[in-house]
């Protein structure tokens, strides 16, 4: 019973140890998707937010292109950091996820089925151990009773002095004790024999499953380093290549391009100035002059005048003739021309055909 006790005691740890090193491989397995899902969940949510930011800045339709190429600039900055997470992710999944998941889950099913075979060894040894105890325990108690029954008749014989101790029913029982306690020990022998040969059998088995196990043991050292070291070389990757997609349009670069444009769009501007004969508009333009009643009357005339026709106009010079300065008369005479209707102020007699031809 204490090599039973014993080696179930050590299957028992050994069983402990297997689920123990399980969860440490889960619990690896677990924070490389973590990280893995993290860094999609953050690429999906840069190009998200570059997405939304050109697609808002595309509506900015009266904005300088100099701003829209500033936003365009990190529009663009963005969208290579995503592409970068997107590749570096590709890498980590192919070379640490998926490998490692597939690991963990041939782990796990081959401890617990090594532990569930050397369980099984156990139960079945221990099963037969009851029964070699079994025969054991009927030949030590038919051997007792003969040695009891045996002691007994040895002190009667001493204290009644008689030969013949035994009748006839006693020497048939003991003769049957005796036959019992044969066959005990035969089926006590045979069953020694079956658990010997069954624990030789089991043991190769045993020793296999063992070695299985370590062999496991020290692939897992050897996966956990691997898959480690790969996804450390992974996540500096991932940075490294957000250095290099953003190497290409830092904030030099950017100053650079915006400068270049900038001095462009000033030249532009000049330009269309200049051959526009347009000036910039300023609050010195808003300053007012003094104009006399006079000349706001003029005004108003000139405005007057300028709503008749190019007839009516050379009517009104030609009636005026040296009274062009006379406002009253000028003012009578477009009042009496806005009275007549376009063409008719030549057929009223205004003015001769002949006038106004020579007029114009």
């Amino acid at each position: 019973m204490e090599v039973e006790n014993a080696i179930n005691q050590y299957v028992k740890e050994v069983s402990k140890k297997a689920v123990a090193s399980n969860k440490s491989i889960y619990v690896l397995d677990s924070f490389i998707k973590e990280i893995s899902a993290k860094l999609e969940e953050h690429g999906k949510s840069v190009r998200a937010l570059a997405e939304n930011f050109y697609s808002e800045m595309s509506s900015l339709k009266q904005e300088d292109d100099i701003i829209l190429f500033s936003y365009n600039f990190l529009c663009s900055l963005l969208i290579n950091i995503s592409h970068s997470y997107s590749g570096s992710l590709l890498n980590l999944i192919g070379e640490v996820v998926e490998p490692f998941q597939q690991f963990a889950e041939n782990f796990e099913v081959t401890n617990n089925k090594i532990v569930g075979e050397l369980q099984n060894i156990i139960d079945e040894l221990q099963e037969d151990k009851k029964k070699v105890l079994k025969f054991q325990d009927s030949y030590y108690r038919i051997s007792n009773q003969i040695e009891t029954n045996d002691k007994s008749k040895k002190t009667d014989s001493a204290h009644k002095q008689k030969v013949n101790v035994y009748s006839e029913d006693e020497i048939e029982k003991l003769n049957e004790l005796h036959r019992l306690q044969a066959k005990s020990i035969q089926d006590y022998k045979l069953q020694i024999i079956a658990l010997n040969s069954k624990c030789e059998y089991y043991d190769k088995i045993y020793q296999q499953h063992m070695q299985t196990m370590r062999s496991n043991h020290e692939m897992k050292t050897n996966i956990v380093k691997q898959s480690v070291s790969k996804m450390i070389r992974n996540v500096v990757l991932i940075y490294e290549n957000l250095i290099d997609a953003s190497r290409e349009m830092d904030s030099s670069v950017f100053e650079e391009r915006f400068d270049e444009l900038n001095d462009i769009e000033k030249k532009k501007a000049v330009d269309q100035i200049e051959r526009q004969g347009e000036t910039v508009p300023t609050p010195v333009d808003e300053r007012e002059d003094f104009v006399s009643y006079t000349d706001y009357q003029r005004k108003v005339q000139n405005r007057k005048i300028e709503r008749l026709s190019v007839k009516e106009k050379v009517a009104i010079r030609l009636i005026a003739g040296q009274n062009q300065t006379d406002l009253e008369l000028i003012d009578s005479l477009v009042t009496l021309v806005f009275r007549e209707s376009d063409e008719k102020s030549v057929n009223k007699g205004l003015i001769s055909e002949e006038q106004y031809q020579s007029a114009i």
